[in-house]
């Protein structure tokens, strides 16, 4: 069988363009019988970026040319026109753009055409959209949407007052809590900030109820003389019972409430108030800073005006010991105790670096009284340490 002669592809057909082999200048060659001159590489780029290359691209590149060539300014315009305006000579912007040179009648018909575009860009009226007026009708309050909200519910229980009224239904059968519920679930808006408002609707006429069974007033006898002494009571009752639906609504509302969590305050403004002495030369001590204490479960403290060495220890209830003023707080009052020493720059020597256990070793060896610590402290009182 005779073998099929296969047909070499030029470099151009099979993929990108060599972009800067196209140029005028350039040695004419003959592939595959085909004189490869400036003409067929320039035609060869030329229908590879018509097909293969995105209008958006080239039209982006037309742009760039133009305002590297003219300004942004000038280039501006360009942007007011379709794309479909522009695609042809962004075909001679992208070549240009990737290296390729164009020979003089090329150069200058782009050029001219360039210049053509911008005229036309320039006359083009650029139409800016129009803001749609806002409507100035009556703003509604969020107590007036929600009283329209209940407008329905409102008519349906002032038509079972009527119909109670005229006997046509019994007060037995008069549930206002399941005729809210039954709304609200048809129309998600019974909650109880509505629920104070349907109250405000019907309390004028739970008032006048009111003073109707207590058959006082004159003007109320002359209106509801049709009424005897039983109805005039069912005429309240019926009232009463949309109030108590009302007040369930709003207590309901109430209990599951989430009580507001207080901000946590920071430990340099709840230790703002305390006042401690901050160094006592001669004995060689300074206070720790007040603010540890706060994470602390001991503090041990040194009143420089009557020498009392004294401890604060947490108590069970608490994590930590903390500050109310110029108080010590959450401590154990049978084991929060003082002493008073004698020679106390000899004693206290180095006692701000003292362990947990020396300190305690150091205050059970003084032979003296123990009293209870008060909780306050002065600027007479060394913070000497906290564990």
């Amino acid at each position: 069988m005779a073998k099929v002669k296969q047909i070499q592809r030029s470099t151009v057909d099979a993929g990108t363009p060599i972009w800067a082999n196209v140029r005028p200048d350039v040695e004419s060659k003959k592939i595959d019988g085909i004189t490869r001159d400036y003409n067929r590489l320039f035609w060869d780029a030329h229908y590879y970026v018509h097909n293969e290359i995105d209008d958006g691209v080239k039209v982006k590149s037309l742009i760039r040319y133009v305002e590297k060539k003219h300004g942004k300014e000038t280039a501006a315009p360009l942007r007011n026109m379709p794309d479909s305006k522009l695609v042809t000579f962004g075909v001679y912007a992208y070549m240009l753009e990737h290296g390729v040179t164009l020979d003089k009648k090329l150069s200058d018909s782009f050029t001219n055409h360039v210049k053509t575009l911008l005229g036309i860009a320039k006359e083009i009226e650029v139409v800016e959209p129009v803001a749609k007026p806002k409507p100035t009708g009556p703003v509604l309050s969020i107590q007036e949407r929600m009283r329209e909200q209940l407008d329905e519910l409102c008519c349906q229980l002032n038509g079972m007052v009527d119909d109670i009224m005229a006997e046509k239904v019994l007060i037995g059968d008069f549930k206002p809590d399941h005729m809210i519920q039954l709304y609200s679930q048809e129309h998600s808006v019974i909650k109880p900030a509505h629920a104070k408002i349907l109250r405000e609707v019907f309390t004028q006429q739970h008032k006048e109820a009111t003073e109707v069974v207590a058959w006082k007033d004159d003007q109320l006898k002359e209106g509801y003389s049709h009424l005897s002494a039983k109805q005039r009571k069912l005429f309240l009752e019926i009232f009463q019972r949309i109030m108590n639906a009302c007040d369930a609504i709003i207590n309901a509302g109430k209990a599951v409430r989430k009580t507001r969590k207080p901000k946590a305050r920071s430990a340099d403004k709840v230790v703002a108030k305390l006042k401690c002495m901050q160094s006592d030369p001669k004995l060689g001590l300074a206070s720790v800073a007040p603010s540890t204490l706060l994470k602390a479960k001991t503090l041990w403290v040194f009143n420089t005006k009557n020498r009392k060495l004294g401890c604060y220890v947490v108590n069970e209830l608490a994590e930590f010991l903390s500050v109310k003023g110029t108080t010590i707080i959450n401590y154990d009052p049978a084991l929060s105790m003082q002493k008073t020493i004698r020679k106390p720059e000899v004693l206290l020597k180095g006692a701000g670096k003292l362990s947990r256990t020396r300190i305690q070793k150091l205050y059970d060896d003084v032979n003296a009284t123990e009293i209870k610590q008060n909780g306050r402290i002065n600027e007479h009182i060394l913070l000497l340490n906290v564990f």
